[in-house]
């Protein structure tokens, strides 16, 4: 993360306002929406997703450095979205737009964050460790086999979110960084109980899959009942032509900042640019939309 960090600041904060601003002309200009709402738009299309990125590759060998960047920014890259969409709302709202207020918004969500994560992270661990170490027996005895430790580990990330959602700070951003910590203690912890520690792994990947599948079998139901629902009527192709827009300033965006910025070749910049695959998160802000004061035809 240390080595990659200036990368990973050039990915999740220029790469996302040149994405954003991109996909706001082409809207505004080639499809007639007001800049407001092409702003929104543009900002629901940022956030990427490595998960479903990895789902689309299905296994095929595909370049190192752009796997591990397109991981990188599908981390951090949320938080961005998020007051992207922030912004694109209050400027709809109120007329015109408070880039200082957004970058002060930015900061206190995204370094709260990590704050908040961080802290987390060391309490929660150090609570894994205790119970690893404690005279009580949580780990083999008469009524469990390690069930409380199996049982925190992957209600870990829930906790953390809350928390963090709770004061006001990016959620996101606050498991990731207690992730990361996750991660050390994990690989340290391997020898200490290997049955436990090899359970909590398979456990945490079973919930992944399980939710990882359910977000796109939800996101199926939701526009098939959305195409169904006769009070939203659709005059015309624009509002496919606009999401046509959103992907393809986005992948333009995306090749370019690989080949110029990042300086990376042809076939490794249109892999960077493809692999920009938008998940669970685009979703959740499509639906934050619908709880704002956004016009309900647009």
């Amino acid at each position: 993360m240390l080595r990659h960090f200036k990368r990973i600041i050039s990915m999740t904060v220029i790469m996302v306002i040149l994405c954003a601003v991109a996909a706001t002309v082409f809207n505004h200009w080639l499809v007639g929406i007001s800049l407001p709402l092409s702003f929104i738009l543009a900002a629901i299309s940022t956030p990427t997703d490595a998960t479903a990125s990895a789902a689309v590759s299905n296994g095929r060998v595909l370049p190192n450095p752009e796997n591990k960047y397109l991981a990188l920014e599908s981390l951090f890259n949320d938080a961005s979205g998020i007051i992207l969409l922030n912004m694109g709302i209050l400027w709809y709202v109120n007329g015109y737009v408070n880039v200082a207020q957004t970058g002060e918004d930015f900061l206190y969500s995204a370094g709260g964050g990590a704050l908040v994560g961080l802290l987390s992270g060391l309490v929660l661990i150090g609570l894994r460790q205790a119970m690893f170490r404690s005279r009580v027996n949580f780990l083999n005895n008469t009524f469990n086999s390690g069930t409380p430790m199996k049982v925190l580990y992957p209600m870990t990330p829930f906790a953390v979110y809350l928390v963090g959602e709770h004061l006001g700070v990016s959620g996101i951003i606050a498991v990731v960084c207690a992730g990361l910590l996750h991660n050390v203690e994990a690989e340290r912890s391997q020898l200490i109980n290997p049955v436990v520690y090899y359970d909590s792994v398979r456990l945490n990947v079973l919930i992944e899959e399980v939710l990882n599948t359910a977000v796109f079998v939800i996101l199926g139901m939701v526009l098939v009942r959305t195409i169904a629902d006769k009070t939203i009527v659709i005059h015309s192709w624009r509002w496919l032509v606009a999401g046509l827009m959103l992907y393809v300033a986005n992948g333009l965006v995306r090749y370019w900042y690989a080949r110029l910025a990042m300086h990376r070749p042809k076939l490794c910049s249109l892999f960077f640019s493809l692999g920009g695959v938008h998940g669970a998160v685009t979703f959740a802000l499509a639906f934050t939309v619908a709880q704002t004061r956004v016009n309900r035809p647009d």
